[in-house]
């Protein structure tokens, strides 16, 4: 029988040494997944049929006396981390470098709220996830983790997402807990992580609604703040490069916050992107506010402002 080392990586120095087991057994037993052992979030496999003093980096095969297994990790693994893509509950043991793209409060009781996060790193489609702190950890975290940052996360639970509206395309969701660990990242580098819902693909109504969407478009105008028995709303209009109008209106605290937005802009030309934003059901398509998550950036870093600033103005 032959045996193998698992190199520690992520600050950890431990060196194990296993007696190797028939593949299907180890399987079971380690939860091997694309050739990552997730049974410790921060291990790597590396097995002593090269050197033992190689980098744990680089991967051989697991082979016993009748068969072998290439390890093929492809984009699995992106510098030693897993992606969004492809987290679910089935598998523990998940460790996560990902850029902070909201953080929000989730208010439950006066002076008691939840912590809301958008995390997202570059893998591609279900590449956005959010993230919940739960009330007893909310008041830990809220001055630790901030926008615009990347952090690496370790040790956390996956879940399906039971809201009826979810704020990313990803089916699950991250819940924190008491052994969560989060640490900077030593990445730098912001990442575009706006995903732009085209308007004639809102208009025409294929849309999926149950999801949050990110529009952008010139800022046509603004109504007034009005009240009913809902609450207060702020409507406004905004057209994109193809001279398309989609009506928007934001509600509640986001009416009140978006309208002194609105008004700091002044008479000045602007694009505004409109982030995690609800479609409703009605005849006539409407993006509107879904609480705390959704957001307003004017004149945002991407090529699509231009481009609308050239046909609108």
């Amino acid at each position: 029988m032959c045996t193998y080392n698992l190199h520690a990586i992520n600050g950890y120095k431990r060196l194990h040494t296993f007696v190797s087991q028939p593949l299907e057994h180890f399987r079971t037993t380690h939860r091997v997944r694309y050739g990552i052992s997730l049974f410790k979030p921060h291990l790597l496999l590396n097995f002593i049929h090269v050197p033992s003093n190689e980098n744990p980096f680089t991967f051989g095969s697991y082979i016993n006396q009748t068969q072998s297994l290439s390890i093929v990790l492809a984009n699995r693994v992106m510098d030693g981390y897993h992606t969004i893509s492809e987290l679910c509950p089935q598998i523990t043991g998940w460790t996560i470098c990902v850029f902070v793209v909201r953080v929000f409060k989730k208010f439950v009781a006066p002076n008691i709220f939840e912590l809301g996060l958008i995390l997202a790193d570059n893998s591609g489609s279900r590449s956005r996830i959010e993230a919940t702190i739960d009330r007893r950890l909310a008041p830990f975290y809220i001055d630790r983790i901030k926008e615009n940052e990347w952090k690496i996360v370790t040790t956390f639970l996956v879940r399906n997402v039971a809201d009826p509206v979810r704020a990313t395309s990803h089916d699950y969701g991250i819940w924190f807990m008491d052994r969560t660990v989060v640490t900077n990242a030593l990445r730098r580098d912001p990442i575009s992580f706006y995903d732009f819902t085209q308007f004639d693909y809102i208009l025409e109504k294929t849309v999926d609604k149950k999801v949050l969407v990110d529009v952008i478009g010139a800022l046509l105008e603004v109504g007034h703040l009005t009240g009913d028995f809902y609450g207060l709303k702020l409507p406004f209009k905004i057209k994109d490069r193809y001279n398309e109008v989609l009506e928007c209106e934001a509600h509640n605290e986001q009416a009140l916050e978006f309208q002194t937005f609105f008004r700091s802009l002044g008479q000045r030309n602007v694009v505004v992107a409109l982030v995690f934003w609800r479609l409703t059901d009605r005849a006539n398509p409407k993006v509107v506010s879904h609480g705390p998550v959704s957001k307003v950036f004017a004149d945002p870093d991407t090529p699509e402002v231009e481009e609308i600033k050239q046909v609108v103005f």
